[in-house]
């Protein structure tokens, strides 16, 4: 995936993010999470490592934001409670936050233009949910 971070273009790969992890141990989790290697990691360490730079040239939730568009399980300990045992890409992992979040972005995009109510945008979000859910 492609991104820019302070006006810098970087790209990001699973694989580079999988081998910045694959000889280190997780450090604490303060507030927020990501699962890489069936095991939940800080995602200022696994972003750093994966792309070279010190902890200090980035904020937390640019890594958290961009993993969560590469679709990784994310956890915010703060909003999300106690992180899960399981990092599984499943609903319990972030799967279904992240397909909500799209649905309802697509939904705007479609509604508000039109001046929908915020229950029309609810209800086409559902139906782009349920859509999204069925996609392979």
């Amino acid at each position: 995936m492609d991104f820019s971070m302070d006006g810098d273009p970087h790209h990001l790969s699973m694989e580079e993010i999988e081998r910045a992890v694959e000889d280190q141990k997780p450090e604490p989790i303060q507030q927020l999470a990501v699962a890489v290697a069936d095991q939940w990691w800080p995602v200022k360490q696994v972003f750093g490592r994966a792309l070279g730079l010190p902890n200090t040239k980035f904020n937390s939730r640019k890594a958290f934001d961009v993993f969560r568009r590469l679709g990784l399980p994310v956890h915010d300990v703060k909003r999300d409670g106690p992180l899960p045992s399981s990092t599984d890409r499943t609903e319990s992992s972030g799967r279904v936050d992240n397909l909500r979040l799209r649905s309802l972005e697509l939904a705007v995009a479609v509604s508000a233009p039109r001046g929908d109510t915020n229950d029309l945008i609810v209800a086409t979000a559902e139906r782009f949910l349920a859509w999204l859910r069925t996609e392979k």
